[in-house]
């Protein structure tokens, strides 16, 4: 059972205090505390109340997924990735980022997770999501000259 951290050891664990382009305050944790930054998020969240939004932002990374079928929903796709990936709360449908028409009736759908998350995926390669097997692949944003971006 994983202990609730205090936030007097917060202040420990903070690499960098900035305040954002919005005026917002932003917190950095060290990277050896990363994985404790969502259970300091509950715990600030919880002494701040309604006066604050708290949350956590971590780096997220986008994957392919291929030839679907036209019936395919975006609730059917999160649920057998949270299958593959071993998630117990289930992805939310949030993360599919876009679900588009693809070449002779099947579909592509693009969906942001962390990155830990996206690599497992894409080593696995392939997951059953109705009655086909889709093939998932990175996201590949292609090259573009230094004018371009």
């Amino acid at each position: 059972m994983k202990s609730v951290p205090d936030l007097k050891d917060l202040g420990s664990n903070i690499a960098k205090v900035r305040k954002t382009a919005a005026g917002d305050l932003l917190l950095e944790f060290d990277r050896k505390a990363t994985q404790a930054a969502g259970q300091y998020c509950s715990t600030v969240a919880g002494k701040l109340g309604d006066s604050a939004n708290v949350f956590t932002l971590r780096e997220e990374s986008l994957i392919v997924v291929k030839d679907l079928d036209e019936v395919t929903t975006e609730t059917e796709i999160c649920e057998a990735l949270s299958g593959i990936l071993d998630r117990t709360p289930i992805i939310e449908t949030t993360a599919v980022k876009s679900l588009r028409d693809g070449f002779r009736g099947t579909r592509i759908a693009v969906v942001s997770l962390p990155t830990a998350l996206a690599r497992k995926a894409i080593e696995v390669g392939k997951v059953r999501i109705g009655w086909v097997v889709a093939r998932i692949r990175e996201k590949d944003f292609g090259t573009k000259c230094y004018r371009c971006s």
